[in-house]
């Protein structure tokens, strides 16, 4: 590979709640399309789901579990990552939320 072929490395952003919501807000039209348009090609085959990475926190029940996802029709990759921290429901924590379902 030739110097002038090789693309700088993507940087990775944590972006927090309150911007996120005003991004997702702003834009809340092609949001939902580009939802929409994932789950018609999920539908069709047109999406890759590796397994899921779950990162386990020495003999806790605390985790962190990684879901990527690729869409061949979109070219668009991403990963979901859920935290899940059971002991927290339990717990007098101050400013946890609780859900029930």
């Amino acid at each position: 590979m030739r110097p002038e072929e090789i693309r700088p490395a993507r940087t990775f952003t944590v972006v927090g709640g309150d911007h996120l919501r005003d991004i997702l807000m702003s834009n809340l039209e092609r949001v939902q399309t580009v939802i929409r348009e994932a789950h018609i090609a999920h539908e069709h085959g047109k999406t890759v789901n590796p397994h899921r990475v779950v990162l386990n926190f020495d003999k806790s029940p605390n985790r962190i579990i990684d879901l990527p996802v690729y869409v061949v029709t979109t070219a668009g990759a991403g990963v979901k990552c859920i935290s899940s921290f059971p002991e927290i429901l339990t717990s007098e924590c101050p400013g946890h939320r609780q859900y029930s379902y």
